[in-house]
């Protein structure tokens, strides 16, 4: 979103955006092209606000820290910008997610094919906004067939823990429990996913 003072209303003005990876200064880039976004408006009032939306795939871009940088034309010509790397009002912070899974009877990667089954999956994250609260969801995943794992009743082997982040980084562990005594010789990995208002961030 994009507060703005003192326009012509009636007149078109357009704002362009880029985002900035914080640590190095520079453009971030995906599939090597820079990402932008940009959108034309018309101000029915001297003062207001507009949006600009960006769309892209943060796929490699884990625990980076992203401000977007703004420039304001009317026509051709640049009348203002706001480029702020340290501008904590214009930063997106995208997390990474890392998971390690230990059966809780055995205290290893080992598990026993049997009816309980108890897996803590330590999840750690780095680049959380410290103070908010995300939700953690995780799947069973049989490695072989890369499906999820299905429980007697035919649902997916699930778990899930909401947390609040105390630091921009940690760890929090989300417990799996399910009947695993049709399992031997499987071997199942866990896929983590953070969401925060409901939205996949990691």
């Amino acid at each position: 979103t994009v507060a703005y003072r003192n326009l012509v209303p009636g007149k078109t003005y357009t704002i362009s955006g880029t985002l900035m990876d914080q640590r190095t200064g520079k453009a971030v880039t995906v599939n090597g092209k820079a990402v932008t976004s940009s959108a034309d408006f018309t101000p029915d009032t001297a003062d207001g606000e507009t949006t600009v939306d960006f769309h892209f795939n943060t796929n490699g871009l884990d625990d980076t820290t992203v401000v977007v940088f703004e420039k304001m034309f009317y026509g051709k010509a640049e009348i203002a910008a706001h480029e702020d790397i340290n501008d904590k009002g214009q930063t997106i912070y995208i997390p990474s997610v890392k998971t390690t899974a230990i059966d809780d009877k055995t205290a290893t990667k080992l598990t026993l094919a049997e009816k309980d089954i108890h897996i803590t999956d330590t999840v750690a994250y780095r680049n959380l906004v410290p103070g908010e609260k995300y939700t953690v969801t995780g799947t069973a995943i049989d490695k072989t067939t890369g499906e999820p794992l299905k429980d007697d009743a035919g649902k997916d082997v699930t778990a899930k823990a909401s947390f609040k982040a105390e630091k921009a980084n940690g760890t929090v562990d989300v417990e799996f429990v399910f009947d695993g005594s049709t399992l031997a010789g499987k071997t199942i990995v866990m896929y983590e996913n953070i969401y925060y208002n409901n939205k996949l961030v990691g």
